[in-house]
């Protein structure tokens, strides 16, 4: 009878590994910020309110991006519960990058979102009698006016408050971009250390790589 392939045995985290993990830690963290970024400039600069409603698909695009990249953080950040090959990955990276459970990428609006966005809608679609609802908003209202009806807004951005709002839940998406580049700026010194910059400093690193050629 044939076999699965064997399951890899558990590995702690070490300094190596450290150094791969704060790398993707720190894509992600860029890739949201940028996104982020485009949003913003979306959101802020237009001449018209017609200029929005242009564009309003890559705004959700990258806000949508946002949402995902932080959430990526947050699970690089977070040991599996189940068999986690690394062992410590989690607890390691957070203490590393400081990151506490009450981070805003930790936001578990923010995870739910990105993960179980299918069985909201499906929450929806059981208990909404009229099957009617209003979707990518740009603005302070949380209800659309369809033929005299107030009609619920399943996604909404308030450029005024920097918020995503998504049916009754709300996310303060600034605090999630400064969050991402505190932690990317964490995750950057780990990958590249600042070496001192002191004449004595470099005297030794060049005497050290001598040794080693010369030696």
């Amino acid at each position: 009878s044939q076999t699965g392939p064997a399951t890899p045995t558990p590995v702690p985290m070490n300094d190596f590994l450290l150094r791969v993990y704060c790398g993707e830690v720190a894509q992600q963290c860029n890739r949201g910020i940028m996104a982020y970024q485009q949003m913003r400039r979306l959101v802020t600069s237009p001449s018209s309110a017609s200029d929005i409603e242009e564009h309003i698909g890559t705004v959700f695009q990258a806000l949508n991006n946002v949402l995902t990249c932080a959430a990526n953080v947050s699970k690089l950040l977070t040991t599996p519960n189940k068999k986690p090959l690394v062992t410590d990955r989690g607890e390691a990276l957070s203490k590393r990058l400081n990151v506490l459970a009450s981070s805003p990428v930790h936001n578990r609006i923010l995870r739910n979102h990105v993960e179980h966005f299918d069985e909201r809608i499906d929450t929806w679609a059981a208990t909404d009698p009229n099957h009617i609802w209003a979707s990518d908003f740009v603005g302070p209202l949380n209800i659309a006016v369809i033929h005299g009806a107030n009609i619920p807004v399943r996604r909404r951005y308030d450029p005024m408050t920097d918020t995503f709002h998504f049916l009754s839940d709300q996310i303060e998406l600034y605090a999630v971009k400064e969050e991402l580049r505190r932690i990317q700026l964490a995750a950057d010194e780990v990958i590249n250390p600042v070496w001192p910059d002191t004449p004595d400093f470099h005297a030794s690193k060049m005497d050290d790589e001598l040794g080693e050629t010369h030696g």
